[in-house]
């Protein structure tokens, strides 16, 4: 019976980069013929052989800047022992516990590169292979802004250090995004003098305890920060510069039509937000309006 599991997953920009594939036989390794696939992914999950660096090193050669891939073996026989593999668009990067390809070329990378040093040994059964950014997240691995565009282009975001799956379609935003911190750093005056039906816009804010905080401005100035669910919804399509949106605000008690006791202002926002497969820059300003 084997003791050794294997995982991979490739991940391509677009679904004619798998054509490249074509004078590509990967048979022998129990692979089939990647150029027929029609999806965004490749994933074996469960498998047994042992060239994983010899196949991470092919495929990444054939993807160049237009996929990644992530691959790690783990041997039972060997008190468990983990090889990772992966190639994000630079080079083939490998641990002796790991490897992996984000677009660039195949790279070996061991810990003592400046990598966090989880318990791999764990890697197969505490990540899921079909969940990119979890596995990467796991490792802590650090990534250049060459890996950063690749990985962008096939739906994985790096921010602050964390690294988040794109969604393709924007879904659960609530109607109204109530606000956080509207008492805070003069934003009582600026809330003040704002309007029902005033255009906003959003600021990258994130701080250690919140990766995916957005700062929430109007004309004047500071409102408060999204709450973190729409924050973490919104945060990866904006670095991915895929977010076109138009937010204002749509629900607002004053400092002053609230009663004494209480200390912030409430603040709502309504946000009709689309994915672009453009570049979208972000805002940094919005219309002004009479008061």
């Amino acid at each position: 019976m084997s003791q050794v599991n294997t995982r991979l997953h490739i991940r391509v920009a677009s679904h004619d980069v798998w054509k490249r594939f074509k004078k590509q036989d990967l048979s022998e390794y129990g692979i089939e013929d990647l150029s027929e696939i029609d999806a965004d992914s490749y994933v074996i999950d469960e498998s047994s052989f042992y060239d994983i660096e010899d196949i991470v090193r092919i495929i990444s050669k054939v993807l160049g800047k237009d996929g990644i891939v992530i691959a790690d073996l783990t041997d039972l026989n060997i008190d468990p022992f983990t090889e990772c593999y992966f190639y994000l668009g630079e080079r083939v990067r490998k641990t002796s516990l790991f490897y992996f390809y984000l677009g660039k070329r195949v790279r070996k990378a061991s810990f003592s590169e400046g990598y966090s040093k989880p318990d791999l040994r764990c890697m197969a059964y505490e990540t899921d292979i079909e969940n990119i950014d979890k596995w990467l997240n796991y490792a802590k691995f650090q990534t250049s802004e060459q890996e950063q565009q690749v990985m962008s282009s096939c739906g994985i975001v790096e921010i602050n250090g964390n690294y988040k799956e794109i969604k393709k379609n924007i879904t659960g935003l609530p109607s109204t995004a109530y606000l956080r911190e509207t008492s805070m750093n003069n934003r009582a005056e600026v809330i003040e003098k704002s309007l029902i039906g005033e255009e906003v816009y959003f600021v990258e804010a994130a701080d250690e305890y919140d990766p995916f905080r957005l700062e929430v401005f109007s004309e004047l100035g500071s409102l408060g920060y999204l709450d973190s669910y729409t924050g973490e919804t919104i945060m990866p399509l904006m670095k991915s510069k895929r977010l076109d949106y138009t937010a204002r605000i749509t629900a607002l008690v004053k400092p002053s039509e609230r009663n004494k006791h209480a200390k912030s202002s409430i603040v709502g926002i309504g946000i009709d937000a689309r994915i672009c497969g453009n570049p979208v820059p972000p805002k940094t300003s919005v219309p002004h309006i009479e008061r």
